[in-house]
């Protein structure tokens, strides 16, 4: 019996720790009541090329589900990338005030709403977006992610994800790296979202790749006013008079 108590403790250990969870606003750097804010994850897993942005929706959707927070913990996820159509690209699918704080499920601080905003091209991130939805940080510069667009969250015009393109000439980014303002060509560690269209990086053509998910909205609630230790104390004195006066009559 004790063994088996032991295996079902070591069993919860372990789906415990598999998975991200949502952490509280109140465990949030920055963060006053009224503030706006959203979370984001690079995924643990790769895909396909697709020109569906609901193909990718529903991927990133799925990881966050089975990993316990997205439908049952009420969230949506969307895909930070861009496959054309115009209104198709980043910041219109996974849009982020420019007021909006972005954390990483650990609590890191990504873009602080001031000034640093999660869509610019040229402003550093404040860190990489390296931590995925199985609580797991990424290292290097190799997990590369699809992009299809610009550090601004526009299109990428000749890198769309499913573009067209053959699938290493689709723009991709570095979960390593939290830059922002890059340019075609350069070395790994040098862009979150357009590191360069991938042809140029000599990579197999698997074109299997990452994707960055952002959450729905949160907003920090108000906090309700506890009364002060005296205002409790004028309340137990008022209903003692009370009783007093009810028990002589």
């Amino acid at each position: 019996m004790k063994l088996k108590f032991s295996l079902l403790l070591a069993v919860a250990s372990l789906s415990v720790s598999s998975a991200a969870v949502i952490p509280a606003s109140s465990t949030l750097a920055g963060l006053n009541p009224g503030d706006t804010y959203r979370f984001v994850f690079v995924s643990s897993t790769t895909t396909g090329n697709s020109s569906s942005l609901t193909t990718y929706n529903n991927f990133v959707q799925g990881l966050a589900n089975s990993a316990g927070i997205g439908n049952t913990a009420g969230v949506t996820w969307t895909a930070v990338l861009s496959v054309g159509s115009g209104s198709n690209n980043a910041a219109s699918n996974a849009p982020v005030s420019a007021t909006t704080r972005v954390y990483l499920l650990n609590g890191t601080m990504v873009a602080n709403g001031t000034t640093v905003p999660f869509y610019t091209g040229s402003v550093d991130h404040l860190s990489a977006i390296n931590y995925t939805e199985t609580d797991v940080t990424l290292t290097g510069a190799t997990n590369f992610v699809w992009s299809g667009g610009n550090a601004s969250g526009s299109e990428s015009g000749s890198g769309l994800v499913g573009g067209g393109r053959p699938v290493l000439g689709n723009a991709s980014g570095l979960s390593g790296c939290a830059c922002r303002g890059t340019s075609p060509g350069e070395t790994p560690g040098g862009g979150w979202a357009r590191y360069d269209n991938t042809d140029n990086l000599g990579l197999s053509s698997t074109g299997a790749f990452r994707v960055y998910a952002m959450s729905s909205l949160f907003t920090v609630q108000q906090t309700a006013d506890v009364p002060e230790p005296s205002t409790f104390g004028m309340a137990a004195i008022a209903l003692a008079a009370v009783a007093f006066l009810r028990r002589k009559s």
